[in-house]
């Protein structure tokens, strides 16, 4: 299970790479996070048009070492802690908020799991900081993944420095029940409306790599797919539901995502 998801860790990162099926013969083997509420207008970091001081130097100086992509903890004022989240975008002009307030030019958006968080010129020195920490975000889908049986596997994952293990979700939860097409499936929630919440979200997109199991594999990562197409993360799918003949609308296979 380490190798494999070592290996799928590796191959992440090359991008031209035809997509692969592996069969891994094993049992069935989060990002954690309370709800960030911290926003720009929230936090003070929007300011009136009228306000705004024109030069650039400073903002292009500050902004230039951004670059979209790249892994960053924000500072949430509201939870008093480093949450973090990926650079989405830097702003090339203002932003116009619907309440009057502006974001202003050379702003950093950040995509954290709970939020957008514009991060304006003035406060990236204190509130933003690059992640150093290189290695791979392994996103555990927890519905059929076997996190009670397989503990001592995960356990062993996450004392690994070359990985970081985040469990998506709860097994038990409302919505860990098959969708309505199955044979006794039930309405929303369930893990349909469950995988499109990861998306919209944004924790699975944000992943080096995916790890689902059974009903994981079956219902969750078809929706990932079908909403994240070609750049959906690499994926271990322990026992291959994905691979079976299964109920419902058909398997949108990724062309780029090694599975």
């Amino acid at each position: 299970g380490l190798l494999a998801v070592a290996t799928f860790c590796s191959l992440s990162r090359i991008h031209e790479s035809p997509p692969v099926l592996v069969a891994i013969a094993i049992p069935s083997l989060v990002w954690s996070f309370e709800p960030v509420v911290a926003d720009s207008c929230r936090q003070g970091w929007s300011v009136r048009a009228d306000t705004m001081d024109p030069s650039r130097d400073m903002t292009d100086m500050v902004s230039g070492s951004w670059r979209k992509g790249d892994r960053v903890q924000v500072w949430s004022s509201s939870q008093k802690a480093w949450i973090e989240g990926r650079v989405d975008k830097i702003l090339s002009e203002n932003y116009v908020r619907e309440d009057g307030t502006v974001v202003p030019v050379g702003s950093v958006r950040v995509a954290t799991a709970r939020a957008n968080i514009y991060v304006p010129p003035s406060k990236i020195l204190d509130v933003l900081r690059k992640v150093v920490d290189e290695s791979a975000v392994i996103a555990v889908v927890a519905p059929g993944a076997g996190v009670k049986a397989n503990n001592d596997a995960y356990r062993e994952v996450k004392e690994d420095n070359r990985f970081r293990v985040h469990f998506l979700g709860h097994r038990g939860e409302r919505y860990d029940r098959y969708p309505e097409y199955w044979d006794g499936g039930a309405p929303p929630p369930n893990l349909e409306s469950f995988g499109e919440k990861l998306i919209v979200e944004g924790e699975a997109a944000r992943a080096d790599c995916l790890v689902l199991g059974s009903r994981g594999g079956q219902v969750v990562l078809p929706v990932l797919w079908r909403g994240l197409g070609n750049n959906s993360p690499p994926a271990v799918v322990i026992n291959g539901g994905c691979a079976m003949s299964l109920p419902g609308p058909a398997v949108q296979w990724p062309q780029n995502a090694v599975t």
